[in-house]
């Protein structure tokens, strides 16, 4: 749904659940030792009435996302190798040089031992994207990721976490780069987390988590920054009456350099479902954290969002979707930057949309959106809006 939906996986999914290996025997299909659960998502297939997020004179074209995804498994000894393979192509009819074939790829071994589980992954995504709300055009990116840890089990309801990770991304890399957005945000990432979780009901995980994290410029050495995080939270399962994840904590980073304003402050990810009579969804999501900015007098901005979803079951088949979401991209600016710089930036971008679907089937389902996404800048180059009207197609096998 227009930028916020259109990251093929989002950077801090990876690896949110390391506790868990996947089980072969749940795949939705197997060819021998491999367990195999495939999807086919189509989406936005209609009409974008703003292509490029221009402020004046708005390119509409016919657009179309299609993306094939698998999941694969098998034991190999004591190990259980799996990993999730997605393509996503995106459609444009006149503005042909929009298109793209996004491809992310992750793989994951563990080896689940009487009290230990160590655990290797990697990911691999070449996409061309909008990186996040901040930037607007769809730039050829390149991110590697890894990391290897261990799960303690302490007991029957606790779980240690200690793992490390290594991120390298990359901008300038094929047709599509972009050398602006290269010299200003290539970075490599070291981290390590520690992660508490004790299982208080069947449904029910009590989750603390601290995570290090260094990030190193390849180009603008001005960026670098230390940052410490503490979060604690609850994740319930799909199950449970409220699903998802609700996490809260603070974060502190600090700026290798001195022209660099540092961050004190709250961060959460919450993303929670509540069901009402097994006939009303409820989905709130609220996201507060800090994200590298391009551009040079701002190097970073911290991004408060709220999204809510609204999806009414009507008889057996049919849904209706309600949904809203506020963004607050609040900049920091250097510290020796002249007065005419807007010291105080914020952007906000809005999000307002309806749609209708019908399950064809308990693992089909067709639906009719239509969303309008609205930005305001005290950057005039910045602000745009735009509506996108487009059929989905969902098929779970």
């Amino acid at each position: 749904m227009m930028a916020i939906l259109s990251v093929v996986v989002p950077r801090r999914a990876f690896a949110q659940d390391t506790g868990a290996a996947p089980n072969p025997a749940n795949a939705s299909m197997r060819l021998g030792p491999v367990g195999l659960t495939p999807r086919l998502q189509i989406e936005d297939l209609g009409v974008d009435s703003n292509v490029f997020y221009a402020p004046d004179h708005p390119t509409s074209d016919f657009v179309a996302v299609i993306a094939p995804s698998v999941d694969a498994s098998m034991r190999v000894g004591r190990a259980i190798v799996s990993g999730t393979t997605t393509l996503q192509w995106m459609y444009f009819q006149k503005t042909a040089n929009q298109r793209s074939l996004n491809l992310n790829q992750t793989a994951r071994v563990d080896v689940p031992l009487t009290r230990i589980a160590p655990y290797i992954e990697g990911a691999y995504v070449h996409s061309r994207q909008r990186p996040n709300l901040e930037i607007d055009e769809r730039v050829q990116q390149i991110e590697q990721r890894g990391r290897a840890g261990t799960v303690v089990h302490l007991g029957a309801f606790t779980s240690v976490d200690v793992s490390a990770a290594a991120d390298h991304l990359d901008f300038s890399a094929g047709a599509f780069g972009d050398e602006l957005l290269a010299n200003a945000l290539n970075r490599d990432s070291r981290s390590g987390r520690v992660e508490v979780r004790r299982n208080l009901t069947a449904l029910t995980t009590l989750v603390v988590r601290t995570d290090v994290q260094q990030d190193r410029f390849e180009f603008a050495t001005i960026r670098n920054t230390d940052s410490l995080s503490a979060v604690a939270g609850l994740d319930f399962r799909p199950s449970a009456l409220i699903s998802g994840t609700a996490h809260v904590g603070f974060k502190a980073t600090n700026a290798k350099s001195a022209l660099v304003p540092d961050f004190r402050g709250l961060v959460s990810d919450v993303n929670v479902s509540y069901v009402l009579r097994e006939q009303t969804r409820f989905t709130v999501k609220v996201g507060r954290d800090v994200d590298y900015s391009f551009e040079d007098a701002w190097p970073y901005f911290l991004i408060t969002s709220v999204n809510l979803e609204v999806k009414q079951a009507i008889g057996l088949r049919w849904d209706v979707v309600a949904r809203g979401g506020h963004s607050l991209l609040s900049y920091r600016t250097l510290r020796d930057e002249p007065a005419d710089v807007d010291a105080d930036r914020v952007d906000v971008v809005d999000l307002v949309g309806a749609g209708v679907g019908r399950h064809l089937g308990d693992d089909v389902r067709v639906g009719v959106d239509l969303n309008y996404q609205r930005r305001r800048s005290p950057v005039p180059l910045r602000s745009y809006h735009g509506y996108r009207l487009g059929g989905s197609v969902t098929y779970g096998f």
